[in-house]
């Protein structure tokens, strides 16, 4: 299946939200940069998460670069992406031995680190680039790009990636979503967005079942009524 990544928008004009499939993108990746197994779930989620955030928040000519260090085994995180869908990125130890949280799942957290930043530089052609930097929320990435775009572009949003690997450590699956307020939205309707995301299936399990990123979307237009 080739990587696919669908844009929606609610009827109501609250919010609007992309879907990614980059299983080809994340594993093409892993082979360029011979990550480890945790290293390519770290990458993966990074080249995930920039390229929805360009997506929403780049035009034209513009482009985006983005650095993570949390002081984490893993060493520092860039990603570039533009707003046509190019990416590309590493992170400084490839080679990350495994390390896993209570439940024994790979801990990206623990991997990247908390004590460090998340920062985002926009470049656009004949302006000076502009630098925003949040503190890291968890070095889950996707709850970092969340943050990120809540504290430094005022805009409220979800962010979701997830990786999975195969036994022999090849990528399985790549995917996530971006779920963001539209100006105009209510505070009802963050809550609803809020409550909702509590009751739906999480991303993971979504990606395990096989659904495409237009099924993803589809799981939230119970409440969203999306439009794609």
């Amino acid at each position: 299946m080739q990587d696919n990544l669908i844009k929606a928008i609610t009827k109501d004009g609250y919010f609007r939200a992309y879907a990614i499939n980059g299983t080809h993108l994340v594993s093409q990746s892993a082979q360029t940069h011979q990550t480890s197994r945790l290293g390519s779930v770290v990458l993966g989620r990074g080249l995930l998460a920039t390229l929805l955030t360009a997506n929403a928040v780049l035009k034209g000519e513009e482009r985006l670069s983005i650095t993570i260090n949390g002081r984490g085994p893993i060493g520092n995180l860039v990603v570039e992406a533009n707003a046509k869908g190019s990416v590309r990125g590493y992170v400084t130890n490839p080679q990350i031995e495994n390390i896993t949280d209570d439940a024994g799942h790979l801990s990206v957290g623990q991997a990247v680190g908390q004590n460090g930043f998340l920062q985002i530089t926009k470049f656009a052609p004949y302006s000076d680039p502009y630098i925003g930097q949040i503190q890291l929320a968890t070095g889950e990435i996707g709850d970092d790009f969340t943050y990120y775009l809540a504290q430094s572009e005022q805009i409220p949003s979800v962010v979701g990636v997830s990786v999975y690997m195969n036994e022999d450590d090849t990528v399985s699956l790549a995917g996530g979503f971006l779920i963001q307020g539209l100006p105009g939205v209510t505070e009802s309707a963050l809550r609803q967005l809020e409550e909702s995301l509590a009751q739906l299936p999480a991303l993971p399990d979504m990606l395990k079942a096989g659904l495409t990123p237009l099924q993803v979307l589809e799981k939230y237009s119970a409440w969203m009524h999306l439009m794609c």
